[in-house]
């Protein structure tokens, strides 16, 4: 199912589906009042853009959920947003068992919001 199916049949009405690139979204968003709960990323294998880190660190949402096909780029991009958000949860999810790649779901959460 596509992810605006998944919205109608959960019965949520307070999800937005968007596709573009996070960093100029975040950057532009900050211009008006965030109303954004939480961000799920699933950057290409490079990682996160310079862009996308910044609007992050400035967005402060209360959580964001981060699918990753390169550990690498996750370790380094845990790293920029460290002293905003901390990482509560890893799971790496073989969704290609014959083959070596592993995508891996971290958790994020501001830790203005840990302990509220």
């Amino acid at each position: 199912k596509s992810g605006k199916e998944a919205i109608v049949l959960s019965g949520k009405k307070n999800v937005r589906i968007e596709r573009f690139d996070a960093g100029k979204y975040l950057l532009n968003s900050l211009k008006t009042p965030n109303h954004l709960t939480g961000i799920i990323l699933d950057p290409p294998r490079e990682g996160l853009s310079r862009e996308s880190v910044i609007g992050l660190l400035r967005a402060k949402v209360k959580y964001i959920i981060y699918v990753s096909c390169n550990p690498l780029t996750l370790e380094r991009d845990a790293v920029l947003l460290q002293n905003v958000y901390h990482l509560t949860s890893l799971e790496p999810v073989d969704m290609f068992p014959y083959t070596d790649h592993l995508e891996t779901v971290a958790v994020f959460y501001n830790k203005e919001c840990l302990g509220k």
